[in-house]
């Protein structure tokens, strides 16, 4: 330094550089000086000066309201208030409230003006662009000639700030409605070529949120876009990017939409980077004009895009979206990038998760090409990829490399031409332009090979797979290591080979093992090869079943499938059936339980060994389709099946048979085994040709053949049918207790059957329930033919009853000699009607009419009665000359439980039942002139009673213990016999129906006994008498009582016979003359064990009220004397030697009779005297009589007056049958002509009394004296 130091010349130039320094800070010190106490005093001198500097660097006028200058620092700093810009008006444009400019002493190194800090208090700012796309900036032009040294300018500027300005946009060119934005601020500084910056306003609150802007760049205004470098910062908080719309125009139609963004921007020497973050709802966008609207509810996440040296990418991370219809897209993330030289482009693409149903529900929405569209239409991917790694390489458009390795889950494909479909594919894949690898593991999957099978699509439960494949220079290979499978239609697992060389469908060695398999899912696993025909008949032939122990063998080319030349290749399915079911035919009946070997392949063959057809086993039968692909193909049946007759008989039925033979079997029923040989043809384009042939063969069966007739027994022989005939030379058999013969022909859809045979007619009745006809005895031949023809019957059934004898009356007594000729024919004389008409020589007739299959109308004549049918129901009609009713009611048991109206058969209504006979004889009586109906009326039947002993009407209802009630007005019934044989003993009953019951008129033989009122219920096991009463003008009998039914039966009567004049009453009953005038009353009550209408002696009790007054008993012819002469004392002279005509035998007097009497076991005896006071005696009688053995033992006192009035009688019981028993006949005829007491002992018969005098005894006191 020193040496350097020493040159003179280095010397001489640090002076003067010294002095030139120090006179340089000389000129600075001066100059400041001369600004702070010389120029910035006065600044305000200057302001004309400044207005014109401005408004010539802008070009427009401006106004200065006031200057002032200050120091800030070492900086002078000048302060403008109230600067204008004013128009070519003269109006202001655009105003500044204050200015602040400190200027930097940078400014003499740049020899012009730097500022250190240029700073704005709120301006209002006006920015218009006009119609034509100038743009005004308060009022200034700022056109694309401007001159950039502004701009230079600006960025020397070292500090500039902006401070609550307000900014008005007018675009008159978008004819958008005025912008405001407020409360802007806006800083910029500035470091050569390092520039920061800052922006942040306020706009409408409808609009955005504030938004903020920030950023710094390097570089120069004149450097090339690759020197630049830089960062960009914008947040916007919320925002309604519609509403932008009048201001912004955006890539995308976008008529909706609002959330917020934050982006990232990043510039560095030519490669830039782009970030966003996204949070936006309510978004509609357009990505087309032709597109749907995609309506977004949400869309978040990051994008990232990035330009680096020929090389793109697109990045992001946590991009989620969901669709108002419920579209969502779990949060994703992905990146994707290419690069392209020339013509050669590589790319790369990555994704943790792509959701395939996602993608194509919004393809719709998206831009794609047409191509790729129709591909997503076409194969609707679906399912999810995860883990996601692709890449390609193109050279001059052409795929040159890829590869791709992937897991996925729920794949699915849709099959597309000879395009393989699936779903549900779980599994990875790893595949090059060489090869590849697949392995599957899913569960609840699904293929589609519409290329293969005519139902393409196959289920799968679970699916295990590894196949790989090469892609060699001769063709693909695919091995199929191994498949394992289970589905709802089969299981098992297959292995094996594929080739494919470009021509022809392939080579194919394929070998499966099959554990199970449904059969009635056989069908679906016919490839296009099998004709529809015969994959028809699978579908419906093989109904159910299961399958194992299967086997799949398809080897060979492809295209010499199903391979009939075994050279070619092979095809083999076979299996083990176990319960299937096949339905071999339509309308045929199925074959269950089939256990067979199958096999398929270009036929199918079936052969069981176990089975059956309803009820019926099939040791062999075999079902086989000899060739899939005939024109005619052929379903061939053949086998023996053995089992019940009824089960052939149902399949007969069931099977299209039945009517080529009119439904001969319809109705037919059998006990016992058969066998049936079986062999059907049946052309499975031409189901209705179906040609069928059998033999059954009965075994000791027995067969129902038609309704109403027995079972035949014994049935043996064979019956052949075809689809059109049926026949049998002979059947035989037994029926009704006799052999039979059955022959069965058809012709034209018509079935003959002629049988003949003999019958055992107890054997009949037995069958159809006919009582009556056990009565019969005997056996006959008889025949019957019947045809069937479209399913109308004819039948006809003869006999001529030669060998039955009939003990039943009248016009049905019958010798076993005899001819009666018996007719039964049914006809169908119109659609759904069946007329039967039944003939027993001339005695009976009848017609039964049955329409739709219910009975109609119906009639049984008997004799010369009217076999015309009845408008409804069945009327019952029978005209004799006489019936003996009592003879029939021998053979006939009463219907007790009868309704009205009751259904004969299945359904026909019993309706009129009517009687006409000039005699009939019931109950030992003869009744004549008889003309009875009955009819059906509800649940009642009205009984019409016409004939000469009674006229009236009855109902007779049925129902609970029966009741039947009406009014007779005349009722005549017969006298009983007076012949003296004995009578027979009533029918016991059991039960009696309440009734309500008035006969008018009601005689006793030649008797009128008056009026009858009766009135009776039942109630808790007891019949009630609630009334009786007997009245005519003589006198009335009334009563009522009791009658309990059961194991114990007791009856309980009250009664009371009251007389206004014995005289007349006794006349009436039958008594002439056997007293004159008198009143009576008799009362009491009886009891006994037993129904009412039997009177049991033994059990016989009870006590009875005897009064009588004013009467005579007159002289009593013989005969009477049983029932009255007791009480007369008629017979007392005829035992006595003593005189007493002249009291007794011309009639007793009586004044009065009084008397109680107890019974007691059937013996009734007297309570005290049964006192007798007239006025020529008293008589006093007491003891006992028995009233089932007819004896007496009595002691009679007589005491004669010297009035010699006549006595009168004290126990008037004659209408009563207990009454009428009080005492014996009475021995005693001779008159007393004597006035002393006299007692007598009476004993014996009441038929032939002893008579005991006792001696004279102790008078009787009067009447008047007793106390």
């Amino acid at each position: 330094m020193r040496t350097l130091l020493a040159r003179p010349a280095l010397r001489l130039g640090l002076r003067i550089a010294a002095w030139a320094a120090f006179a340089g800070w000389l000129l600075f010190v001066g100059l400041v000086l001369a600004l702070r106490f010389a120029v910035l005093p006065a600044i305000g001198d200057y302001r004309d000066d400044l207005e014109r500097a401005l408004g010539s660097a802008l070009g427009q006028e401006v106004r200065i309201g006031r200057v002032e200058a200050h120091w800030r620092g070492l900086n002078p700093e000048l302060l403008l208030d109230d600067l204008a810009l004013l128009d070519a008006a003269g109006v202001p444009s655009f105003t500044l409230e204050r200015v602040d400019a400190v200027l930097s002493w940078q400014s003499l190194l740049r020899l012009r003006p730097v500022l250190a800090l240029l700073a704005f208090e709120r301006p209002v700012l006006h920015v218009r662009r006009d119609a034509g796309g100038n743009i005004r900036i308060a009022g200034i032009e700022s056109g694309g000639n401007s001159d950039p040294a502004f701009a230079e300018w600006v960025l020397e500027q070292q500090r500039i700030r902006i401070h609550d300005a307000t900014i008005v946009w007018e675009d008159q060119l978008r004819q958008a409605p005025p912008l405001l934005l407020e409360d802007l601020q806006f800083g910029l500084d500035n470091r050569g070529r390092r520039h920061r910056f800052g922006l942040s306003a306020v706009p409408p609150s409808e609009l955005a949120a504030r938004i903020d802007l920030r950023g710094e760049v390097e570089g120069d205004l004149d450097d090339a876009l690759e020197r630049f470098a830089g960062k960009l910062y914008l947040e916007l908080d919320y925002a309604d990017l519609a509403g932008w719309k009048p201001w912004v125009d955006y890539p995308v139609d976008l008529p909706r939409g609002r959330g917020a963004l934050r982006l990232w921007g990043d510039l560095d020497e030519g490669a830039g980077r782009v970030t966003t973050d996204l949070a936006l709802e309510s978004l509609r966008i357009h990505l087309g004009q032709t597109l749907p609207a995609l309506d977004l509810a949400s869309l978040r996440g990051r994008l990232r895009g990035e330009y680096r040296s020929g090389a793109w990418s697109l990045a992001a991370r946590q991009l989620e979206l969901l669709t108002v219809d419920g579209i969502r897209l779990v949060p994703t993330d992905f990146d994707l990038d290419w690069r392209q030289q020339d013509v050669t482009v590589n790319g790369n693409f990555r994704a943790n998760l792509l959701d395939l149903d996602v993608l194509a529900r919004l393809a719709a929405h998206l831009p794609l090409d047409a191509r790729s569209r129709e591909l997503l239409l076409a194969y609707a991917p679906h399912g999810r990829i995860a883990e996601l790694r692709a890449s390609w390489g193109l050279e001059a458009q052409a795929l040159s490399r890829y590869a791709l390795a992937a897991r996925f889950a729920g794949l699915g494909v849709r099959a597309a031409s000879y395009f393989p479909g699936a779903s549900g594919l779980s599994g990875s894949i790893d595949l090059t332009e060489n090869g590849g690898k697949l392995n599957i593991d899913a569960t609840q999957a699904g293929l589609s090979l519409p290329a293969v099978f005519p139902e393409p699509d196959i289920a799968f439960d679970k699916l295990k797979a590894r196949v790989a494949w090469r892609n060699r220079a001769d063709g693909l290979e695919i091995d199929i290591d191994r498949v394992d499978f289970a589905g709802p239609d089969a299981a098992g697992n297959a292995h094996g080979k594929y080739r494919y060389s470009g021509d022809g469908p392939g080579e194919i060695d394929l070998q499966a093992k099959i554990d199970r398999a449904n059969g009635n899912a056989v069908w679906r696993y016919m490839p296009h090869a099998v004709n529809a025909d015969a994959r028809a008949w699978l579908r419906r032939g093989i109904v159910s079943g299961t399958a194992h122990e299967g086997k799949l063998v398809l080897k060979g080319d492809l295209r010499n499938f199903p391979f009939r030349d075994p050279s070619t290749g092979k095809f083999l399915v076979t299996a083990k059936a176990r319960d299937t079911r096949i339905d071999y035919a339509e309308g045929w009946p199925v074959i269950d339980g089939v256990a067979a070997d199958m096999a398929f392949d270009h036929g199918m063959r079936v052969h069981a060994t176990a089975g059956r057809i309803l009820e019926a086993s099939l040791p062999d039968v075999s079902v086989s389709i000899p060739d899939f692909e005939a024109a005619d193909e052929m379903l061939l049946v053949r086998g023996i099946a053995a089992g019940p007759t009824n089960a052939f008989l149902d399949f007969i039925e069931r099977s299209p048979v039945a009517a080529s033979i009119d439904h001969f079997t319809e109705g037919m029923r059998a006990v016992g085994n058969g066998r049936l040989d079986l062999e059907l043809d049946i052309p499975l384009r031409r189901a209705l040709e179906t040609r069928m042939r059998g033999t059954y063969h009965f075994h000791d069966n027995q067969v129902h053949l038609v309704d109403g007739l027995p079972m035949i027994g014994q049935v043996n022989g064979r019956l052949d049918l075809t689809d059109r005939s049926v026949s049998a030379s002979e059947i035989t058999g037994r029926g009704f207790g006799g052999p039979l013969r059955v022959k069965v022909g058809s012709n034209g859809g018509k079935v003959t059957v002629s049988a003949a045979g003999s019958a055992v007619i107890g054997e009949v009745g037995k069958h159809f329930g006919w009582p009556l006809l056990g009565q019969l005895s005997g056996s006959t031949p008889w025949k019957s033919d019947i045809v069937i023809n479209k399913r109308n019957a004819y039948v006809l059934v003869t006999s001529d009853l030669l060998g039955v004898s009939s003990p039943l009356p009248d016009l049905f007594n019958k010798t076993a000699s005899a001819r009666l000729p018996l007719r039964v024919e049914r006809t169908g004389p119109a659609p759904g009607v069946e007329q039967y008409r039944i003939s027993l020589g001339n005695i009976a007739r009848g017609t039964v009419l049955r329409r739709d299959g219910k009975w109609a109308q119906g009639v049984f004549a008997v004799g010369d009665a009217d076999a015309s049918l009845p408008e409804s129901g069945l009327a019952v009609r029978v005209a004799m000359p006489q019936v003996d009713g009592d003879a029939w009611r021998n053979f006939l048991s009463a219907d007790a439980g009868g309704n009205a109206g009751g259904a004969a058969g299945d359904g026909l209504a019993l309706g009129r039942i009517s009687l006409k006979t000039p005699l009939l004889k019931l109950f030992g009586s003869e009744f004549h002139d008889i003309d009875v109906g009955l009819a059906p009326q509800g649940a009642a039947w009205k009984i019409d009673l016409r004939m000469r002993e009674a006229l009236g009407e009855l109902t007779w209802r049925a129902a609970d213990d029966g009741w039947i009630e009406g009014r007779l007005r005349r009722l005549h019934l017969p006298a009983a016999s007076g012949s003296g044989e004995a009578s027979q003993p009533p029918t016991a009953i059991d039960h009696l129906p309440g009734m309500s019951l008035v006969v008018d008129d009601l005689w006793l033989g030649k008797k009128a006994l008056g009026q009858l009122e009766l009135r009776a219920r039942n109630l808790r096991g007891s019949w009630l008498l609630e009334k009786l009463r007997l009245h005519n003008a003589d006198g009335e009998l009334s009563g009522s009582g009791r009658w309990t039914r059961g194991a114990r039966q007791r009856t309980d009567l009250d009664f009371e016979l009251a007389a206004g004049d014995i005289g007349k009453l006794l006349n009436r009953l039958g008594y002439e003359d056997a007293v004159r005038q008198g009143k009576a009353r008799l009362a009491g009550s009886l009891r006994w064990n037993g129904p009412l209408t039997a009177l049991h002696y033994p059990s016989l009790a009870g006590e009875l009220t005897v009064k009588a007054e004013k009467g005579q008993f007159n002289k009593l012819e013989p005969g009477v004397g049983r029932l009255l002469g007791l009480i007369s004392l008629q017979s007392l002279p005829r035992r006595l030697t003593l005189d007493f005509r002249d009291l007794f035998s011309e009639g007793l007097a009586f004044d009065s009779i009084e008397g109680r009497l107890a019974v007691e076991s059937g013996v009734m005896k007297t309570l005290g005297p049964l006192a007798i006071n007239g006025p020529a005696v008293q008589v006093a009688i007491d003891g006992r009589t028995d009233l089932q053995q007819e004896t007496q033992d009595l002691q009679v006192t007589v005491r004669p007056e010297v009035s010699t009035l006549a006595i009168g009688a004290a126990a008037l019981v004659n209408p009563v049958a207990g009454a009428a028993a009080l005492v014996a006949n009475t021995v005693l005829k001779s008159p007393l002509n004597r006035v002393f007491s006299y007692r007598y002992h009476v004993t014996g018969s009441w038929s032939d009394p002893l008579v005991e005098k006792l001696g004279q005894s102790e008078p009787v006191p009067s009447q008047e004296q007793k106390p």
